[in-house]
């Protein structure tokens, strides 16, 4: 589930993109539709290892910072882009294929996470009832090694 809700999220980042430049009439190439692209590039990289120490380690209680503020403005930009797109870009718009592309787009989604799980319990194997299992990358003397662990679930 925490990989679909990283996967709904970068999907909307990227409409928002799309948005902007048709929103407010910007040519791809203006200073402010190339700067927001790289911020939200550098700001995406930090986020996205917030978002997996959280959602893969046990210990991290919280969401970080940057994480925060990457969703805030997705989510600041999204209500910007329905708010001025509304007559716009909506009004065109038949309601029932905005709905069958969010349904399609989640479906895609969740077909896409279900296929890349079972690929990875066939490869890796399933884990025993009450134990789970996890993949740990060790990087030392610039060798990298690949660890299969099993969790109990006591």
């Amino acid at each position: 589930m925490a990989i679909l809700q990283m996967m709904l999220l970068w999907q909307v980042v990227e409409l928002n993109t799309f948005f902007i430049k048709h929103v407010f009439p910007m040519p791809p190439a203006h200073p402010f539709c190339v700067a927001r692209m790289l911020i939200m590039a550098m700001w995406a990289s930090p986020s996205a290892r917030q978002y997996y120490s959280f959602v893969t380690d046990p210990r991290c209680r919280r969401l970080g910072t940057q994480c925060w503020v990457y969703i805030c403005i997705a989510c600041s930009e999204l209500i910007l882009n329905i708010k001025f797109g509304r007559e716009e870009l909506f009004s065109r718009t038949e309601f029932t294929k905005m709905v069958a592309w969010l349904a399609m787009n989640a479906v895609v989604s969740g077909v896409g996470l279900y296929v890349s799980m079972r690929i990875c319990k066939w490869k890796y194997g399933s884990a025993k009832k009450g134990t789970s299992n996890f993949i740990a990358f060790n990087v030392k003397d610039q060798e990298l090694t690949l660890g299969i662990f099993q969790l109990n679930g006591n």
